[in-house]
């Protein structure tokens, strides 16, 4: 009989353990706790969490598509190169093979692309501008690279190569615009050092006021928009075939609009333009007309009535990005701030109160964006997540000395890289994006 109070005392105290280690386990996580509600709900707390410390920073990129940064950029030093590949909240390092290092210390970068396993790369030959030298790298696995060598009359003012690396292309002094093949023909199967490229298309974009927009790629390079005084044409990257005509702005008469921006959805199936006036003397007016074209891979030809105004008109426009799923428009104008337009319907939904907002990245599958802003009286610059569907901010950004001009999400969307200029050069820098369903900072 005198076991019975023994055993219940025994649990007693077993128990009287087991409710402090969960008071423990409880005082602990409470920090946590209401941080990471104080985000969910955008409250003031959820600026008092530590600002999230950078990955690295790189000097001396060449950025020419600030977007391509997310799938990986180059780094090319006076001996080694390398291309950083963001992924799984870090940044890592591939060193190019020996071979692939010597072809691109010969010449300056001036355009790149990455996509899967393969970089690509253009680099003028010589002081004249009449030659480039494209590679095709594939990462990792050879030392071989596949190399296309484009010579023209004139000098060349730009070359862009699409993000798939198969088609180039350049417009000279003259303005004409050339569209190139760069693929290896079906049957060849000698190995060569160079092999040849083949001329698609041109077009002349020569207007009176030499105000015409450069090519823009889309994201997936099946397409690509030339502007003109009257709005913008949109091309099929396989042959350059005109696919649609189209006007800057819908809603007004196309007459003295030129087309001054171009920005694509993800996949591909809405476009989104801007447009603005210019007088005698040739000074842009600071008002841009944007307009919104849905479902344009749909039709074999584009209609200028599918396309719709916006209802306002931003006023010192700084960028335009679709969401991932195409179906809202997010704007950042001097004017405004930042501001959500429903693709659709073009109406205005959201506007976010933000502060000098320079420019915007939306997160490839979750609905945040990062915003990159510089407050005009102190100067300070911030980088901020801010949570699309509540309009709160949720983290912030290290970022001490200059706001990012250009901003881009890794693929996987655990990784944020920003663009902006020091001495003359670019920088690169990278951040880990936290996980807002993540319990703590």
């Amino acid at each position: 009989m005198s076991s019975i109070p023994t055993l219940v005392l025994d649990s007693l105290r077993r128990f009287g353990i087991l409710i402090r280690r969960v008071g423990r386990r409880f005082r602990r996580a409470l920090p946590a706790v209401l941080l990471t509600a104080a985000m969910v709900q955008g409250s003031p707390l959820a600026a008092q969490a530590p600002p999230i410390p950078t990955l690295g920073s790189w000097r001396d990129v060449t950025v020419t598509h600030v977007a391509r940064l997310g799938r990986g950029f180059p780094l090319i030093g006076k001996e080694a190169a390398l291309l950083m590949r963001p992924m799984g909240g870090k940044v890592t390092r591939h060193p190019l093979l020996p071979r692939q290092v010597a072809a691109l210390h010969e010449h300056p970068l001036t355009d790149w692309s990455c996509w899967i396993q393969h970089f690509s790369t253009v680099q003028f030959q010589d002081a004249s501008r009449r030659g480039l030298r494209v590679l095709q790298l594939p990462i990792g696995e050879t030392d071989a690279f596949l190399r296309f060598d484009v010579t023209v009359d004139q000098p060349l003012t730009g070359a862009w190569v699409n993000d798939r690396g198969n088609r180039l292309l350049t417009l000279g002094e003259d303005h004409q615009l050339q569209l190139w093949q760069l693929e290896v023909p079906p049957y060849d199967t000698e190995p060569r050092e160079i092999y040849p490229v083949t001329p698609l298309f041109q077009i002349d974009l020569s207007l009176p006021d030499k105000r015409a927009l450069a090519p823009r790629w889309s994201p997936r390079g099946n397409f690509f928009a030339t502007g003109h005084s009257a709005g913008f044409n949109l091309h099929d990257s396989q042959d350059g075939t005109v696919i649609g005509r189209f006007g800057g702005d819908p809603a007004q008469d196309q007459g003295d609009a030129v087309l001054v921006d171009v920005a694509y959805s993800l996949r591909e199936e809405r476009i989104a333009t801007a447009s603005t006036t210019f007088d005698r003397r040739g000074v842009a007016a600071t008002d841009r007309n944007l307009a919104i074209w849905p479902n344009w891979g749909m039709n074999e030809k584009w209609d200028l009535n599918q396309g719709k105004a916006l209802s306002a008109s931003p006023r010192g426009l700084r960028d335009m990005v679709f969401d991932p799923t195409g179906a809202f428009l997010v704007t950042v104008d001097d004017a405004h701030g930042i501001q959500v337009w429903e693709s659709d319907s073009a109406k205005l939904v959201r506007a976010l109160p933000t502060e000098a907002a320079i420019t915007v990245a939306v997160h490839p599958w979750r609905p945040l964006i990062a915003v990159s802003s510089q407050a005009s009286g102190s100067g300070e610059a911030t980088l901020q997540l801010w949570h699309l569907e509540r309009g709160q901010p949720f983290r912030r950004f290290v970022c001490k000395d200059t706001p990012p001009a250009g901003l881009s999400f890794s693929e996987d969307g655990t990784v944020l890289l920003g663009a902006d200029e020091i001495g003359g050069a670019t920088r690169v820098r990278a951040w880990p994006v936290p996980d807002p369903d993540r319990i703590g900072p």
